[in-house]
């Protein structure tokens, strides 16, 4: 990002600006999830060349933004009882060899260092899983002996 960053700089101090820094970084910022900040990159490359068609890539990003926040707003349109029912099953505890804290989120630092949360582990379920468009492949790989 401090590359883009520069390069930003670097265009804006010659009066020169490339769109393909704007919709690259914005794809960049898109895999962080830093999803206002692509917005506005791919807004702003879009604004210099349309045929980037870098709106369509907005256009996403905005639709994803909206169907999470019904779906947090609704609770994934569960009703109460079963909601509870599902919250109950996920784990509280650990088995002692594992070298983890269970933690909230809310005992989460965030934009902090980077190692600010090392040893701590989040015991959920997922209710909806979202598909998003820009998504860097991760493989995790589990005991599943909590």
């Amino acid at each position: 990002m401090s590359s883009y960053n520069q390069a930003e700089k670097t265009q804006k101090a010659q009066s020169h600006i490339n769109p393909d820094l704007y919709y690259n970084r914005g794809i960049v910022q898109s895999y962080l999830e830093n999803y206002h900040e692509a917005f506005l990159d791919f807004q702003i490359a879009h604004g210099i060349d349309i045929n980037l068609r870098a709106n369509i890539n907005s256009d996403n990003i905005y639709e994803f933004i909206i169907q999470t926040y019904k779906l947090i707003k609704n609770e994934c349109g569960l009703k109460p009882k079963k909601l509870t029912r599902i919250i109950s099953t996920i784990p509280i505890n650990l088995k002692s060899e594992i070298p983890f804290t269970l933690a909230n989120f809310d005992s989460l630092k965030l934009n902090s260092t980077e190692n600010c949360n090392k040893g701590k582990l989040i015991s959920a379920k997922i209710l909806q899983p979202l598909t998003k468009i820009f998504e860097v492949p991760v493989y995790l790989f589990s005991n599943h002996n909590l």
